[in-house]
């Protein structure tokens, strides 16, 4: 009986250290992964960013960032009509959540790109004309 115990408690205890060590690496890339940003945030910043710089600051992202935007405070109203309309339980099945995800993000992009449309688009360009192009930004290549 002490046997059986003995090892259950070892057991235990190294699946306690796999799990301490994982957790460990993980949080561990985290933190390398922010600082990496952080490092590229601001060699970019004082403009030492090279091409890195130059295609990160590219003006053909602004369309998709504003896109993007509209489809992060789209999205809540998405789901919750989505979830609000089911009559019965929903079960999890790989097949449903793909659907669901899927479905659900089609449709936030729709609606995003709809609002983009309709009201941001507009009104940067009614901003543009009252408050002037903007101040241009410095080069800061050299």
């Amino acid at each position: 009986m002490t046997d059986i115990v003995g090892s259950r408690v070892r057991m235990a205890t190294r699946l306690t250290l796999a799990w301490l060590v994982l957790l460990v690496l993980m949080l561990g890339f985290c933190v390398i992964a922010g600082l990496a940003l952080m490092w590229l945030t601001l060699v970019c910043l004082v403009g030492r960013g090279g091409m890195v710089n130059s295609f990160l600051s590219s003006s053909l992202w602004l369309p998709l960032s504003r896109l993007t935007y509209c489809a992060y405070l789209v999205h809540p109203i998405v789901l919750t009509t989505y979830y609000a309309g089911f009559q019965a339980p929903l079960y999890y099945t790989d097949e449903t959540a793909i659907y669901a995800f899927l479905g659900n993000l089609v449709v936030a992009y729709a609606c995003a790109a709809l609002l983009a449309c309709t009201v941001e688009f507009p009104l940067s360009e009614v901003e543009r004309i009252c408050f002037g192009g903007g101040a241009s930004r410095p080069d800061r290549s050299s």
